[in-house]
Order: structure tokens, then sequence, then C-alpha cells
């Protein structure tokens, strides 16, 4: 989002350089509830006047498997539903002839992404949509109940992984689906779910004309490492289609590349230990699952500031999220109790709740409201730059563009804590 004075290192990370608790941050956000999830689900109404160049796109599909490369915000799932909307009717005209019923699977690459696009279905289609991931104990489904579910909606919306599992205890066959829709198609690679249904199912069905059709939607086919004509021909070849963008003047309009601007900002400091964190590691150093929690908060001293970094750490030691460390503890302790009694594990369980109860109390001691001088000189002019854009009330909104979820949900907080100037 900002870059830093040439004599600095950039803030961004390479992507072999991984936080140390970034693996231990991912799990915790994959335990997210189903119930969290749905909460933050939003329904949109996206068909109403599609341009031109979607209408084209759409047009493309009818006829052929599809793979729309369209730029994030352009409108790929609106093509989706329209394509989707003309499969359902020619799916009803075919069942009033007598033949077998088939249905319509829109396959996602993450669970958060299950809920988004079938909210976005659910509204824009009149027909029954239902969504599946493996927090709902699918695996635990059997054929009598997913034919009940085939047999009720037109439309299911799941990761690949659950169509894939289906596919291959024969609950499912790629007769009795008319049409597979890959979002974010570039994720297609050589042993992912995505390949494999094309690969392992599609591909095996031998009469062609029984195989569903195929829309994939993707804002890049191909991965910036590789050549990107051959990276483009295997994306094709994995799944099945021809990859189609539009010659519609209006959309070049939307492409048209916008004027950049460069923002520059003086040198961030190196990872620290604000005063808060200081005092947390003194007393609960010896708590070895929250060793990753502690390097991260360093870093984000340096690269958010300091009110960021004790955020961070409330939020890490949060009650909601103790368990997760008890069950750490308890794992290793189960793996490797020589010499240790259960009187042990229980004070080490008591040592995570007193720790976080110690963070909890603190924080509620800290000044509810943020200045600049708790926010690293990256945030501040991030900052300055959107006090100066939203100056006066205005409808337009803008996306800030992040590498860790964390710092989002950071910015986030600070923004809405900023003190007025």
């Amino acid at each position: 989002w900002l870059q830093p004075e040439a004599a600095q290192q950039p803030m961004r990370r390479r992507k072999n350089e991984k936080d140390s608790g970034s693996l231990e941050e991912e799990v915790i956000d994959q335990h997210l509830s189903v119930n969290k999830l749905i909460a933050k689900q939003e329904s949109t109404e996206i068909v109403k006047n599609p341009r031109e160049y979607q209408l084209e796109l759409f047009e493309r599909a009818k006829k052929e498997n599809t793979i729309a490369v369209l730029d994030t915000g352009s409108g790929k799932t609106l093509i989706a539903v329209l394509l989707i909307r003309w499969v359902i009717d020619q799916e009803l005209e075919s069942r009033a002839l007598g033949n077998p019923a088939r249905i319509t699977f829109f396959l996602v690459a993450s669970v958060s992404l299950v809920f988004q696009q079938h909210a976005v279905l659910e509204t824009n289609l009149d027909h029954k949509v239902a969504r599946f991931c493996g927090a709902m104990n699918t695996d635990k489904y059997n054929k009598v109940v997913w034919t009940q579910h085939f047999t009720e909606n037109r439309v299911i919306v799941c990761t690949a992984d659950i169509l894939l599992q289906c596919l291959s205890h024969s609950y499912i066959t790629m007769r009795q689906i008319n049409l597979l829709v890959f979002d974010e198609a570039h994720h297609t690679k050589k042993n992912h779910a995505y390949a494999r249904i094309i690969k392992d199912y599609y591909l095996a069905e031998p009469e062609e004309k029984a195989r569903p059709r195929v829309f994939g939607m993707t804002a890049s086919p191909v991965d910036a490492k590789t050549d990107a004509i051959q990276a483009a021909h295997e994306l094709e070849s994995l799944l099945h289609s021809r990859i189609a963008t539009a010659n519609d003047l209006s959309f070049q309009e939307i492409l048209k590349k916008k004027d950049e601007r460069v923002m520059m900002y003086g040198p961030l400091k190196q990872p620290f230990e604000t005063e808060f964190l200081s005092a947390t590691i003194a007393r609960f150093s010896h708590i070895q699952v929250f060793h990753a929690v502690f390097d991260v908060a360093k870093s984000i001293a340096a690269e958010l500031g300091t009110w960021c970094a004790d955020q961070y750490l409330v939020d890490a030691l949060a009650e909601k999220k103790l368990r997760k460390y008890e069950l750490v503890v308890e794992r290793v302790f189960n793996e490797c109790s020589a010499g240790r009694t259960i009187a042990d594990l229980d004070r080490d369980l008591a040592e995570i709740r007193k720790a976080s109860d110690y963070v909890r109390g603190r924080w509620k001691l800290m000044p509810d409201r943020v200045d600049n001088d708790v926010l690293s000189v990256k945030v501040r002019e991030l900052k300055n730059f959107l006090a100066q854009e939203f100056e006066r009330p205005s409808t337009y909104r803008c996306l800030v563009f992040v590498e860790q979820r964390h710092t989002a949900r950071l910015l986030a907080a600070a923004f809405k804590r900023f003190s007025p100037i």
C-alpha cells in the first residue's frame, strides 16, 4: 500500500519468509465457528443492468467451457449468476421432457467464500441454493443424506474438496451435474482439487454430451513467476476450457490504468518490545505456547506502531482463544509426559488463564484513544492520505490491501479510535 524510502528495506516479506506466529494464528483463525461466518455474510442483489462485456462473456460461456479473466471488482460473479440462471432454465425444460435431474456446483477455494458466494447466489437466484463446508461435518454424510440435498436444491456452493469427496464415494456422478463453476480458477494446479475433479472424473466420463458445462473465474490466470503464455495454456488444459476476456470498449474503459501515486515514509524501526509487551514477557516468558505471539507483536510494533502491537497481544490472549492454547499444552503433555503429573498440567493451564487475565486487566487501564505517537510512520502516512481523501462526506470507498489478516483488523481498530486532529 505504501513504499518505503530507497534506503529502507520494504516492509513486505518475501513469500518464503513466514511469520513465526503466522502458522499458529492461521490455525486459530481456521477454528472460527460456522455461526460466525454466517453472521458475517452479506446479501447483495447484483443482477441489475449488466454491462456489455458481462453479457458478451455470458454468451461465450453458453457456447463453450470458459475461464473469464476480469480484474477484481469487474463483476465476474454476475456473469456466473447469469449463466447459472440460464442453465437452470435449460434444466427445467429437460426435466419436463422426462430426462434425469441434474444440479449445479459452485466451487470455491476457502470456507469463507462458501458463505460469501452462497449469500450472493441466494439473493440473485429464484431457486434453492445450499452451502457446505468441512466444518459442517460433511465427511459423516452418507449417500442418502447427499441424495436428499441434491434433490432439494438446484445449486450447491461448497469447497472443491467436498465435491471431490462426493465423486470419489459415488454419491454423485458427472452425468448428474449440469454446470461446474470454479471460483478463483487460478488455484488450479496439477494436484489441486479443481484439477482432480476435471482429470479424474470430468474427463473420465466417455460421453462428452453427458459432461457438465465448465465456467471458471479469475482475476489473473497465471503465476507471476512463470511464463505467462505457458501458464495460461496449462490452466486451459487443466480446466478443459478456454480463457476469455471482453473486447467491448466499456470494459476497456474500466480496465484503463489509473493514475498511480507513490507515497514515501521514513525508516521503520526494527522489531521491538512495547512497554506492555515487556511487562507481559517478564511475567509469562515461561509459557512456551505464547512465544510465537510475542514475536509477532514485536514485528507489529515496528510495522504498525505500539498501539497495534498491544492490541494484537490483547486479541491473541482473549478469553475466546484460550482453549486453542490449552489444547496445544494438553497435546504436548500427552505426547511427552515422562516425569510430569496431572498437577503439572493443571498448573500450566492455570498459567495460561493467569496470563490472559493479566493482559486484559492491564489493557483496561490503557487510553482508549489513538494518536500519532503510537502509530508507525507508515500507518501515519496512510492515515493522513485517507483523511485528505475523505475530508468531506462521500459515498466513495477505498480498499487497503495488506498481507496479513491481523494487519487489516488492527488498522481498522486503530483508525476507529484515532483522536481527531
